[in-house]
Formats: C-alpha cells, sequence, structure tokens
C-alpha cells in the first residue's frame, strides 16, 4: 500500500520522509492530509503539520516484532523455566520471573533480519524440570503465514493461543484449568 504513495513521498524534500512513514502507519487519509499541508505554502500549516506527526507513534523500529500477553487462570505459581530468541534479536521487555495464580504479564522481542522466531516456557514452583510446563513459541517468516503456538504438560490444564499475525505479531496465551 505504501508503494501508491511513492511518488508523493519522492517529491517531498528528504526531512520530511519520516513524518510520511508515520502518516502511512496512521492510514491514507492522513498521507493525503500530510500532502495538502505540508505543501500548502503556509509556513506555519507546515510545521505544525510536521510537529503533530511527529509526536505520534513512532513505526517499530526492527524489521520484526512479537509481544506476548500472558494470562495464568489457574490457582498455580509459574516460575519461568527459559527464554529463547533462536534467530536472535533483542528483548524489549523480559518475560517476568514469576507468574502467579490470576496474574497476567507480557514480553516482547525485536529482530533485524529474514525470519524471527522464540520461545518462552514456564514451570510449575517446585515440581521436577522434566515435566509441568507451558511452552509459548513464535515463528514469524518472511514469506508465508506465522506459526505461533502454545502447549502444557501440566495435568488439569490447557492453553489457548489467539492472535500472532503480520510482522509486528501480538499474540495472547492463557493457561486455565482443564
Amino acid at each position: 500500500m505504501l508503494k501508491q504513495y511513492e511518488s508523493k513521498i519522492q517529491v517531498a524534500r528528504a526531512s520530511q520522509l519520516e513524518a510520511y512513514r508515520k502518516a502511512y502507519a496512521a492510514g491514507s487519509e492522513a498521507v493525503d492530509v500530510l500532502v495538502r499541508n505540508l505543501k500548502c505554502g503556509k509556513p506555519e500549516v507546515e510545521v505544525e503539520a510536521a510537529r503533530a506527526l511527529i509526536s505520534g507513534p513512532a513505526l517499530p523500529k526492527a524489521a520484526y516484532s512479537f509481544t506476548g500477553y500472558m494470562g495464568n487462570h489457574t490457582d498455580l505459581t509459574l516460575d519461568l523455566y527459559g527464554k529463547w530468541l533462536f534467530t536472535g534479536g533483542t528483548w524489549t521487555q523480559e518475560p517476568p520471573q514469576t507468574l502467579g495464580p490470576g496474574a497476567s504479564a507480557y514480553y516482547s522481542a525485536d529482530f533485524d533480519g529474514f525470519a524471527f522466531d522464540g520461545e518462552v516456557v514456564y514451570k510449575v514452583r517446585n515440581t521436577p524440570f522434566e515435566t509441568n510446563k507451558w511452552f509459548m513459541a513464535w515463528y514469524i517468516p518472511l514469506f508465508g503465514d506465522n506459526d505461533v503456538e502454545s502447549a502444557t504438560d501440566i495435568a488439569g490444564t490447557q492453553s489457548e493461543t489467539t492472535g500472532g499475525r503480520g510482522w509486528h505479531a501480538t499474540a495472547w496465551f492463557v493457561l486455565k484449568n482443564a
């Protein structure tokens, strides 16, 4: 969709490119308004339009990002067993060390590359490390559908996963009683 605005963007001064990108993130109407306001010939309107866009939400800095929201809808206390970014990347919000009964939390990571995958695993407190785990994993390829899933081997529980589409994916993971 950004391609159809390339000619408008190419005509703009180089210093305005970031404002155009932010306007695109806000939608095509914002791009049209930005083009009109930035080229209206009235400096006060042009400056105000640029300020409004620059103060808006920024585009993601990385090629890929993943955010996982977790909900522990059980009476179990879960401790972080492990967290891995298999293709590299940076945690922008690390998973918490403990996820108590009824607690919610999130984690997120960024990656600049051609595909992004990782996994977060929690274990029921005071149980053997071989069992009683909750797994949350993602794979975001350059082409094709994302693979975002969760599983559990904790007796009497089930795991649900929703979301996880796009290069800047957000998924919701819920562990609940079966």
